[in-house]
């Protein structure tokens, strides 16, 4: 980022602030509008970081972006984006969505975009295996611990209660 230029501000015996803080507000303004990419909210820059990666992934430009660069291309997409929705807001949305789906699988199968569209290698799939197995074998005995936690003190309630349940009387004595 270069410096805002302001030494041609200067002010003069007398002379009112104002103008020369307006200059120099508008040349800061301008100095950081050129250095982000405006958007609606943060959702819709990680949808564009999301975008961006993938497109890059799909040109055969893996890994991170030059800083100049992304910028750049965020911000023309950006630009298209909102020149295209005040055309054709359907389709902008539409595409929006799919993106956020994209997105979405992404975080859910815990791949990056660079793995997608990759030939699957006898490591990658044995990891893969070893993950999902560890995992079962946390969870299984932990879920079946839970439902015998539930089970057995429902099967004592039930033997107690069985013969006056099946008698025709209420579950509760009565008061």
């Amino acid at each position: 980022m270069r410096p805002v230029a302001s030494a041609e501000v200067k002010l003069q015996d007398g002379e009112a602030p104002e103008p020369a803080v307006r200059a120099l507000t508008e040349r800061l303004a301008d100095a950081i509008r050129a250095q982000i990419v405006e958007a609606e909210d943060h959702h819709t820059l990680e949808l564009l970081a999301t975008l961006e990666r993938a497109w890059r992934h799909e040109r055969g430009e893996p890994g991170r972006a030059e800083a100049a660069a992304s910028l750049a291309w965020r911000r023309n997409v950006m630009h298209a984006a909102r020149a295209l929705a005040e055309r054709a807001p359907g389709r902008v949305a539409a595409f929006r969505r799919q993106l956020e789906g994209y997105a979405e699988r992404l975080r859910e199968s815990g791949l990056r975009d660079g793995q997608l569209g990759q030939r699957y290698t006898a490591r990658m799939v044995t990891r893969y295996a070893l993950s999902n197995a560890l995992n079962l074998a946390v969870m299984l005995p932990l879920a079946l611990a839970l439902v015998l936690a539930g089970y057995l003190p429902l099967a004592v309630w039930l033997r107690r209660r069985a013969p006056a349940l099946a008698a025709g009387g209420r579950s509760r004595p009565r008061p």
